[in-house]
């Protein structure tokens, strides 16, 4: 468990990387991870290393997952900004851009 403010700070910066990676990966389109797509060398490394999170947006429940995810990265840039002593850190929530 964290305990000093940089613990804090590399502790969130590793939760804001994965949900923003997950949200990013929700929001290409299907054909978007296709071989020759744009976007697919990342999202072929999301899904790896995500595995089992990319499978859950890619499933029945993939909408909730989606929601959860986008919740998650919000709240863990909200903890960072207040961290860093951004006063406008609460107006800025939630903060979803990838």
């Amino acid at each position: 468990m964290p305990r000093s403010d940089e613990e804090m700070r590399k502790y969130f910066a590793g939760f804001e990387e994965k949900y923003e990676a997950l949200v990013w990966f929700a929001r290409r389109l299907p054909g978007d991870i296709m071989d020759d797509a744009p976007g697919m060398k990342p999202a072929v490394r999301i899904s790896i290393e995500y595995g089992e999170d990319v499978e859950n947006l890619q499933g029945e429940h993939g909408d909730w997952h989606h929601g959860f995810n986008s919740g998650c990265l919000a709240t863990a840039r909200l903890f960072l900004a207040m961290l860093e002593g951004d006063e406008d850190a609460p107006s800025m929530f939630p903060w979803l851009d990838t």
